[in-house]
């Protein structure tokens, strides 16, 4: 028997950086006791989609660049238990995003990874990130990464409030149902926070990464709204990425350096996003963390 330690996103909460890390050093986890099964993984994938799959095999809300092969989820779970069996760890991590997704992922196919994983003693790790923050990060990707966006914030945040936002209080509430309240560890993601790659290691207990460079940065990185722009503009021309730095972070820098001090910079952050700070305040309102990630204890426990 050996304790699993299932982790279940959110998304944009530094998840790609630490599927890389363990994917990379998974040798160096191994003989540190800790294993990051190759069994529930796309080849080439560093994440557990195929085993999130397998289970739920037609969710919309999980996308992936390749059509699935057809999964079986017996077998998913068979192939699982062999490479646990064979390895013998103090402790198997899992990880993929798509376990948090509500729509992709529902209690009943919780319930049915809680059993199958027996006797396993399975934990749970979600870091949660507040909306606002969420849905700028989120923007931020959509721009920048392969879909190429061209759409503005404002409406971005209102297809994602439509269609992806979770109430973190009811799907944690369920995670709490299936897997026992004292397993499920859910922590508050913060961008400059003390990371997610160190809370996982040190919940794992597992090696320090050698020489990572993945553990040292923020997998997705950060951009100004104004290099946001560059690339939204870019994708609006339709211009090939050849035509253009798959990374314009040096324009980035320089475009900031230059209007730092300018009403041009002003205007532009205005029509990037027209947002004010009070109406990502009223997302997160509408959104809240539940109270234990915000280090208030839950109703009927306070003094």
């Amino acid at each position: 028997m050996t304790r699993i330690v299932l982790h279940a996103g959110m998304d944009k909460t530094g998840t790609t950086s630490v599927q890389t890390v363990m994917a990379r050093n998974a040798a160096r986890m191994r003989a540190g006791g800790v294993l990051y099964p190759v069994a529930g993984r796309y080849g080439g994938d560093v994440n557990h989609l195929a085993l999130a799959r397998s289970l739920t095999p037609d969710p919309p809300a999980i996308p992936t660049p390749l059509p699935p092969p057809p999964l079986d989820w017996e077998g998913s779970v068979e192939a699982l238990h062999r490479e646990i069996d064979a390895a013998r760890p103090r402790v198997t991590f899992l990880s993929s995003e798509a376990f948090w997704i509500p729509d992709a992922f529902p209690i009943r196919a919780l319930s049915r990874l809680a059993a199958d994983l027996a006797p396993n003693r399975v934990e749970v790790l979600i870091f949660l990130r507040p909306a606002g923050s969420y849905l700028r990060s989120s923007y931020a990707q959509s721009v920048r990464g392969p879909q190429r966006s061209r759409l503005g914030f404002e409406t971005h945040v209102r297809n994602m409030v439509a269609r992806r936002m979770v109430d973190y209080a009811a799907r944690i509430a369920e995670f709490r149902r299936v897997f026992g309240r004292d397993r499920v560890h859910v922590r508050r993601y913060t961008p400059r926070g003390p990371g997610t790659l160190r809370t996982v290691l040190d919940l794992l207990g597992a090696p320090d990464p050698a020489n990572d460079p993945v553990a040292a940065h923020h997998a997705n990185g950060q951009v100004s709204r104004a290099g946001l722009h560059l690339y939204r503009l870019a994708n609006r021309a339709r211009l090939p990425r050849r035509a253009i730095p798959w990374t314009l972070e040096p324009v980035d820098r320089a475009w900031k350096s230059a209007m730092a001090a300018s009403e041009i910079a002003r205007t532009l952050d205005a029509r990037i996003d027209p947002s004010d700070p009070d109406d990502l305040r009223r997302l997160d309102a509408d959104h809240p963390l539940p109270d234990e990630v915000l280090g208030v204890p839950p109703e009927g426990e306070r003094g």
